[in-house]
């Protein structure tokens, strides 16, 4: 997967020109029109998806794709590539350097995701990983086994269910980074320990945490639901469940 990930990285510097050049247009927030998942399309998210699908289509990789914004995209193939053209619209309208692009190709669900690609848009360092073959940072393989921050990513729009509490109080710090993808990646690769997107949030999608799920999966952890159980989703955009991913199965010993 070397090479999609390579054509991912230039893809994700094409996006990050783009949004550099329009900053005061894309800081304004418009509309561009109504997502597949039902919320609306931001023009920076149209823009990333723009360049991600002329990408796909220049490059002619085969696969279909499904993304939060157009939807599916059928190009005849058996496999998918899950793409979210820019998670943390929010924090880049408000300008804060904490927003990405998330990449996986998988087939019916989930758990079928075999390659997955998270770049931060704000300063271009990416993570990519591949089934059995670990996570990297950069094009660097890295291994987060036995460490542990104290940190907690935590999304509850204020409410917090029973797991989550007592997640929170076995960590020592929590924090809401405003895009899901990339705390996945902060926990597969060790600067965090868990990441729960529960209370009365709406929940997460195929596209926000499928790349992220892999990572957690490559680095030794799980991805679970807010009963317990394990993770998974089908092809839809518009489906959302609560989630708990961690590395250390040791924050999770007997929560459930």
């Amino acid at each position: 997967m070397n090479d999609l990930t390579d054509l991912m990285v230039e893809m994700g510097k094409s996006i990050q020109e783009e949004f550099n050049s329009r900053r005061m247009e894309l800081s304004l927030g418009s509309n561009a029109g109504m997502g597949a998942d039902g919320t609306p399309t931001k023009e920076a998210d149209k823009v990333a998806e723009d360049i991600f699908i002329e990408t796909v289509r220049s490059n002619d990789l085969p696969f279909n794709i499904i993304s939060e914004e157009i939807g599916y995209i059928d190009r005849g193939y058996s496999k998918n590539l899950v793409v979210d053209p820019v998670d943390g619209t929010t924090n880049l309208i408000a300008g804060i350097p904490l927003y990405a692009i998330s990449v996986a190709v998988m087939k019916e669900d989930l758990r079928s995701a075999e390659y997955g690609f998270i770049m931060n848009l704000s300063n271009g360092n990416y993570y990519a990983s591949s089934r059995g073959h670990g996570v990297s940072i950069n094009g660097v393989p890295v291994s987060s086994k036995g460490r542990r921050t104290g940190i907690c990513m935590l999304s509850s729009a204020g409410y917090l269910d029973p797991a989550s509490s007592k997640i929170v109080a076995r960590c020592s710090k929590v924090r809401d980074l405003g895009c899901t993808s990339l705390e996945m990646a902060l926990v597969a690769t060790g600067a965090a320990d868990v990441v729960c997107h529960t209370g009365r949030t709406k929940g997460v999608r195929n596209v926000d945490i499928a790349a992220g799920a892999l990572m957690i999966w490559e680095s030794g952890g799980e991805v679970l639901d807010h009963a317990g159980s394990k993770l998974n989703m089908g092809p839809s955009p518009s489906e959302r469940k609560h989630m708990i991913a961690f590395r250390d199965h040791e924050i999770l010993e007997g929560l459930f």
